[in-house]
């Protein structure tokens, strides 16, 4: 597990030559469905966008409740800042 202030991150690694796979759990409490749709559409993007950092990775993604607040690039930066430390870590 991953955790940073805006994000929890479960994941598992498996083969370096597997595509990566996405799953996000957003609660109900970090907004209406117009707003979790609209981190959701982002961190989606963001994941698709970066493969390089995903490959061989099944992702869980909770949001934080200082999401919400966020810009949208503000959120994709933040995701791929998570993304880059996952990399980092030794398999």
């Amino acid at each position: 597990m991953y955790t940073n202030e805006c994000f929890r991150i479960f994941y598992v690694r498996k083969s370096p030559t597997e595509l990566g796979r996405l799953g996000i759990s957003i609660s109900k409490k970090l907004g209406k469905a117009h707003e979790r749709n609209r981190i959701k559409r982002v961190l989606r993007e963001a994941f698709r966008l970066h493969p390089e950092l995903t490959r061989g990775l099944d992702i869980i993604v909770q949001p934080r409740s200082s999401v919400p607040s966020l810009e949208n690039a503000q959120i994709q930066q933040r995701f791929v800042e998570a993304l880059e430390a996952l990399a980092r870590t030794a398999p």
